[in-house]
């Protein structure tokens, strides 16, 4: 795994302190996302592996972070709320101020500044993210259209789901579809 970024030594720290090796414990859902991602190791270099795989290295890395204690309870069961509340509403077009009320910041800068602290990204870009996590597992599982699967996560226009799909996961969600044994 490569990590890059000017926050990377900030992240590493609570890892690299000498002396015992910190444990995390036995974590059921630590667990359970290494296994995944060993598992999609086994499917090559396809886009949906890859995305599969930098999702899973993300939560187990917040996880062991959370567990080493770099980063406060409050500040995680806030976080998780948030996903919650991302997750809950996929099929919505949010704002940032729905997010930020959702995640109950005082100041849309100071969300989005601690956010990005948090988790290397916006919340507009997680929720974008997420949406489209969502895209490539209908895309696998179902036989819903291309543009049924955008208009489920609130994309009226499938020329634009179509775009913002290809922007986020470097593929068309035809051809994602086509690479993951599905005929679109």
């Amino acid at each position: 795994m490569h990590l890059g970024g000017t926050a990377v030594p900030d992240w590493l720290a609570p890892f690299q302190k000498p002396g015992p090796v910190t444990h995390v414990g036995l974590q059921e859902r630590m667990v359970r996302d290494f296994r995944a991602l060993l598992e999609s190791t086994g499917g090559g270099y396809r886009a949906d592996n890859l995305l599969l795989a930098a999702s899973l290295c993300q939560q187990l890395l917040a996880s062991a972070l959370l567990q080493a204690g770099s980063v406060s309870r409050a500040h995680t069961n806030q976080l998780g709320r948030l996903h919650a509340f991302m997750d809950a509403h996929l099929g919505e077009r949010l704002t940032l101020d729905d997010l930020a009320q959702a995640g109950h910041a005082t100041s849309r800068f100071q969300f989005i500044r601690d956010y990005k602290r948090h988790t290397g990204q916006t919340p507009m870009q997680a929720f974008l993210h997420r949406k489209m996590a969502h895209a490539c597992y209908l895309l696998e599982v179902s036989d819903q259209s291309v543009a049924e699967v955008g208009r489920q996560l609130g994309f009226d226009d499938p020329y634009y789901f179509s775009r913002a799909f290809s922007r986020v996961v470097g593929t068309s969600p035809a051809h994602y579809r086509q690479r993951g044994g599905r005929q679109p």
